[in-house]
Formats: structure tokens, C-alpha cells, sequence
């Protein structure tokens, strides 16, 4: 049993995906119901001069947060939306869906985008068997979960930290292990 489960048998919230932006270091803080206030999480990233203070103010996997997305530089003038989610996860009437041509990953994942054009040539079927087979480390002191990506991450391209974020998020409840 996971963190994350063990959170939702503890507290009895319903399991739903959860998606947040993420930038640079993403830390999580969990705080339990007690008395008249529900469960609740509040997060912060750091590296885009941004903080989300609250993800979520109804329970851990309750509702998507209003920024529930991560937005992509391409240029200096221009910004995307680009969401990985899971198939029964996320809808928005303002991104298009992306084609992806990979089979594994279409029947796991899907891809919104605010142009979907610039997305198909983003995640191409490489991209997509990349993302399919994705591993990353959390870290979990208490009840923090922390995940710096520069560090682990060195290598990469903006954009493949972009969708390292999005896809790490998107498999939150699956991937997560406890590191004392």
C-alpha cells in the first residue's frame, strides 16, 4: 500500500487523479482533518518565480486545483498549456486534444493542449514510449513529499522537464515510495 493510499483509508477520500504544476522543486505538505476543518494539502514549486500556497482546499483528491496545468515557454513571447492527464482524468474546454501515434500510451494517457499543432510535434511516438515507461524518485520526510528535478534532470531540454512534471504528477498515487 502506497502514501497516498494508506492517506485515503485513513481519512476516507475518494481516490482521484491529482495534477498540479510543477517547476524546479515541488513539495507537497499534507495536513489530516481535525475538528471542523477537512484534510487538506498545500504545495509550493519554485524555479519559475511562481508558488501555487494552496492545491487543494477540500481534500487531497478532491478537485483540480483552478492552475492545474503547466504552461510551456517556446520563445520569448510565446506560452502553451500543455497537460498530460490521465485517460478518465482531466477535461477542458479551452485545450485541444492531441493525436499522439502510440498505442501504449494512448490507452493510458491523453494530451490537451492550448495548441495542439505545436503538441503533436512535441510528443512524438518516441516521446510518448519515453513517457509510458517513466520512473522518477520521490522523497517523503513526514508528511512532505519533495521532488527537486534539476538535480535528476540535468540533461534535459526544457520542454522534457515540462512533460517529466506533468507525467510525474499525472502517476502521483502509482509511483510514490516512502523514503525515511
Amino acid at each position: 500500500m502506497g502514501f497516498l493510499d494508506s492517506i485515503n483509508d485513513a481519512v476516507g477520500l475518494s481516490k482521484r487523479d491529482m495534477f498540479i504544476e510543477l517547476a524546479g522543486e515541488l513539495k507537497l505538505t499534507y495536513f489530516p482533518p481535525r475538528e471542523d476543518v477537512p484534510a487538506y494539502v498545500t504545495g509550493t514549486y519554485s524555479g519559475r518565480g511562481v508558488t501555487i500556497d494552496q492545491l487543494n482546499e477540500r481534500g487531497f483528491f478532491d478537485i483540480w486545483h483552478p492552475h492545474s496545468r503547466i504552461v510551456v515557454g517556446l520563445g520569448k513571447s510565446r506560452r502553451e498549456t500543455h497537460i498530460v492527464t490521465k485517460k478518465s482524468g482531466f477535461y477542458s474546454r479551452k485545450l485541444g486534444e492531441v493525436n499522439v501515434d502510440n498505442k501504449a500510451f494512448s490507452a493510458k494517457y491523453r494530451i490537451l493542449s492550448s495548441n495542439p499543432t505545436i503538441a503533436e510535434k512535441l510528443i512524438t511516438p518516441e516521446v510518448a514510449s519515453w513517457i509510458v515507461k517513466l520512473e522518477l524518485p520521490f522523497e517523503i520526510n513526514g508528511s512532505s513529499i519533495t521532488f527537486h528535478q534539476e538535480s535528476k534532470f540535468k540533461d534535459k531540454t526544457r520542454v522534457k522537464h515540462a512533460i517529466d512534471a506533468l507525467v510525474y504528477i499525472a502517476n502521483l498515487h502509482d509511483r510514490i515510495s516512502i523514503v525515511y
